[in-house]
């Protein structure tokens, strides 16, 4: 492959032929066309997906009109790797188990049963605002027991924030709920979410996706990316002394 060189790609060879049709023109006409200096050989290399020096390609893609990355399937290469990432690629965020100390769970579940003070308003509550079944949640038992294990698995699961939400909502006239809400909402609750775990999860989740997207650079005479860390340049150095002519 010649050095400073590139070649059209298939879809780019398409495009181009239809935009030799699009302006009335010819692979004839293109030799020597409005003094771009084209020879008859270097078309014949453009229209056959052949390796032109980059000043034939770029001039070509000006008579056209078109695009020289998309010509050249940079930009096609480009999408096609934002898309499989994307696609590979799971979510950063995740739920966050937030951990509330034994006197906010009595609280709080003195607060729901004085709310929902039937199993029944409880349900209504879950699947109004929480799109939730009860029963699938919690087996049975008082509703004691219930509102218990409620607040244990919401815990557990990540949804107790929600969970404090939807209770406020469904009953915002309650005091004790409205208290208790106002509590773990504002201050206990953002108190527990560890900033450098979440940073550190979303380095998990996607480290290899921004190594893929930034980790290889490509440049004209390439035919694939090369690795950032196979680009380097050797070092060296003299020491040379003098003599001493003191």
């Amino acid at each position: 492959m010649p050095q400073n060189s590139i070649a059209a790609c298939s879809d780019g060879i398409e495009k181009a032929k239809q935009a030799l049709k699009r302006k009335g023109l010819n692979r004839q006409k293109l030799v020597g066309y409005k003094d771009c200096n084209l020879s008859r050989s270097t078309i014949y290399n453009f229209f056959n997906g052949k390796y032109v020096s980059n000043e034939s390609f770029v001039s070509v893609c000006k008579v056209l009109e078109l695009d020289f990355d998309e010509v050249a399937g940079i930009a096609q290469a480009s999408r096609q790797v934002s898309e499989q990432s994307a696609q590979n690629s799971e979510p950063v965020c995740e739920t966050i188990n937030i951990k509330l100390p034994g006197q906010q769970r009595r609280n709080l579940q003195q607060a729901l049963l004085d709310a929902f003070p039937s199993k029944s308003s409880l349900e209504q509550m879950l699947s109004f605002e929480l799109d939730k079944n009860l029963n699938a949640i919690v087996e049975g038992g008082s509703l004691q027991d219930i509102v218990f294990a409620l607040i244990t698995t919401a815990v557990s699961q990540g949804w107790i924030q929600d969970l404090v939400r939807a209770a406020k909502a469904s009953n915002p006239g309650n005091s004790k709920l409205q208290n208790i809400a106002s509590e773990l909402l504002t201050s206990t609750l953002t108190e527990t979410i560890n900033i450098d775990e979440l940073v550190q999860t979303a380095r998990d989740k996607i480290g290899a996706y921004i190594e893929e997207r930034c980790g290889t650079m490509r440049v004209l005479d390439m035919t694939q990316p090369m690795g950032l860390d196979d680009i380097y340049t050797r070092a060296g150095y003299l020491l040379i002394f003098t003599s001493d002519r003191s």
